[in-house]
């Protein structure tokens, strides 16, 4: 991953370096953030990552895949404390973000993995998937 950084009208670019878990060609095609977090989430298909630009960190995220094979919504929640992911199965998982953190503790804490289809995903009619809607002004997951 490159790191450009401004400072007036120079800038500077680094290399955040991939970690042990990266196989074959993966590689962080989207990054998520919140204006008041210090971390990124970085999707590389179906794995994630914690990324703190300014330290130059990155470690990965264990939100129990499960049988899913795609993320299908995700976002910051609750101003920024929660970070919630809808999988294609249709379980919503939560973390809460502590932000910076030291040592071998994760930014994100894993808290909960929520089966909120009790039926069948075969059942679904033709082109249809669970979505993600999150409110800002009512801090609600929806």
């Amino acid at each position: 991953m490159l790191l450009i950084e401004q400072a007036g009208n120079v800038f500077t670019a680094s290399k955040l370096l991939n970690t042990e878990t990266f196989t074959g060609t993966m590689r962080i095609g989207t990054l998520d953030g919140y204006r008041r977090a210090e971390h990124f989430i970085g999707f590389a298909g179906t794995t994630l990552f914690a990324i703190h630009p300014e330290d130059g960190e990155m470690a990965p995220l264990d939100w129990q895949v499960g049988t899913a094979t795609a993320i299908t919504g995700y976002g910051f929640a609750e101003q920024g404390e929660k970070f919630v992911l809808l999988d294609n199965t249709g379980a919503l998982t939560i973390f809460n973000y502590h932000g910076h953190v030291h040592g071998d503790e994760s930014a994100f804490e894993f808290v909960s993995k929520l089966p909120l289809n009790t039926g069948s995903n075969t059942t679904l009619p033709a082109g249809s998937r669970f979505q993600l809607a999150i409110s800002a002004s009512d801090d609600e997951v929806l």
